[in-house]
């Protein structure tokens, strides 16, 4: 039997990685929000130089980084990340604070490149007190024909995708932090969001921003400058509006489930997490009930129903919680809410999936009435797929959530809907049938003394 032999990979698969692995600019910057996170900043501030989108910034007040990290990371190969280091045999998943890590892959840093061509990283390291400046350049595999060649067969050595520059600067405690320049913008990035800029700009108050977007069937319907910011408010590890997403009037849950949520409301708020764009300062735009227009139903009503596991699967833990939403009888609107969100230590893995995680059943119109959040606090990590925008449906802990979701929906969501749906049309039949008044019936005596008359 031969000895077995590493496989090559091209150098132009790691450059589609590095150029364009995200579906949207917003997937692009929910990575470099997570390593704000990750950093145990409290504040993460974008700009997008609205309406020219020819300069996107992005800066933090973490912890930073050091020049040696960073060298590491770009000379030792991206992917290779450290964030989680063991101690005393343990990995440890938290941060300084007490945070949930986020990444993992470490190529998060990367993913501004797929709106730009260039960009520059300046960071302050609080612990260390240094500084640096780097301008990384990746190349373009698009349109560049790349000329260097693969590591030879069984090389170590990692596969070279751009170059960067780095120099020493002075260490300033009012800029600690780090700071990403994106200026050598992609045309097809500045063109596309030019286009419907108009004057669009962001409003001071997140309420008006919600306004304006649920102001109609689809959030699609603005510009995609405000798409990217409603995709960026619903991925990141923020707050939601106050004083929540949910009108417990209207909503049937039990006390057990309702007691979990307001506790994860107030989690999210303690992290004392910011991210404001253009200074925007977002919220998860979650509220329900919800259903546009509002003469459509004017009171919408809605049930929970709880996602609560803790089990082992194939010797790994998966711990999940969650809700989901019915809204009876009312489709939820914005349609970007329909569906199920799965969220990977708070933050949120693609967007809403109104399949319900492949649900096999034909879609029919109470699809559209149900909402939900599911947030994975152990295990489903390595079910990811790079762009953190899916999973692989083939991995024991996704196949596991998904009969998890589906027995719920088959036992309890979907019935309560036909339920609800019967009782709707019934209701709806005695209020709209004519009502006919029967002569009151006679007794024998009335009918002899008439006679007799």
């Amino acid at each position: 039997m031969e000895n077995w032999q590493d496989i090559e990979v091209s150098s132009k698969i790691v450059g589609h990685i590095s150029a364009g692995i995200y579906r949207s600019p917003a997937g692009a910057l929910k990575e470099l929000v997570s390593n704000a996170f990750d950093a145990d900043a409290t504040r993460v501030a974008i700009t997008t130089n609205w309406p020219s989108f020819d300069i996107i910034t992005c800066r933090d007040n973490g912890s930073g980084m050091t020049r040696e990290t960073f060298e590491r990371i770009m000379r030792k190969g991206i992917g290779d990340s450290t964030k989680r280091v063991a101690t005393e045999g343990k990995v440890s998943n938290v941060t300084t604070f007490g945070r949930p890590i986020v990444g993992w892959l470490g190529i998060g840093m990367l993913g501004i490149a797929q709106i730009c061509h260039e960009f520059q990283v300046i960071s302050h390291h609080k612990e260390t007190q240094t500084a640096f400046r780097a301008t990384i350049r990746l190349a373009d595999f698009l349109r560049e024909k790349v000329m260097s060649t693969s590591p030879s067969l069984g090389s170590k050595q990692p596969i070279s995708v751009g170059q960067f520059q780095l120099e020493p600067i002075d260490y300033e405690p009012e800029n600690a932090g780090t700071y990403v320049i994106a200026a050598d913008m992609r045309s097809t990035f500045v063109r596309k969001f030019r286009e419907t800029a108009g004057e669009d700009r962001l409003p001071s108050l997140f309420s008006a921003f919600l306004k304006k977007t649920h102001a109609s069937r689809s959030a699609k319907t603005v510009s995609n400058y405000w798409q990217m910011v409603w995709e960026l408010a619903v991925a990141c590890p923020v707050p939601y509006v106050d004083p929540g997403p949910f009108d417990w009037d209207k909503i049937e849950v039990t006390p057990e489930l309702k007691e979990r949520l307001i506790h994860r409301q107030h989690a999210l708020r303690a992290q004392q997490f910011a991210v404001v764009v253009d200074g925007l300062s977002l919220r998860k735009p979650n509220q329900y009930p919800l259903a546009y227009p509002p003469s459509k139903c004017e009171r919408p009503t809605g049930k929970l129903f709880d996602v609560n596991k803790d089990v082992m699967v194939y010797g790994r833990p998966l711990k999940m919680s969650g809700y989901v939403y019915l809204q009876n009888g009312a489709a939820v609107e914005p349609m970007e809410l329909r569906g199920l969100l799965v969220r990977i230590r708070n933050v949120a893995i693609g967007t809403y999936d109104a399949t319900l995680l492949n649900y096999p059943r034909i879609p029919n119109p109470r699809f559209n009435w149900l909402s939900g959040e599911i947030d994975v606090e152990a295990g489903l990590e390595f079910a990811m797929n790079i762009d953190r925008n899916g999973f692989n449906e083939m991995h024991p802990h996704f196949v596991k959530l998904k009969e998890v979701i589906h027995e719920l929906l088959n036992k309890e969501v979907f019935p309560e809907a036909d339920r609800a749906q019967k009782a709707r049309v019934q209701a709806k039949r005695e209020e709209t049938s004519p009502r006919v008044v029967l002569p009151r019936s006679q007794s024998p005596r009335e009918l002899m003394s008439d006679s007799v008359s």
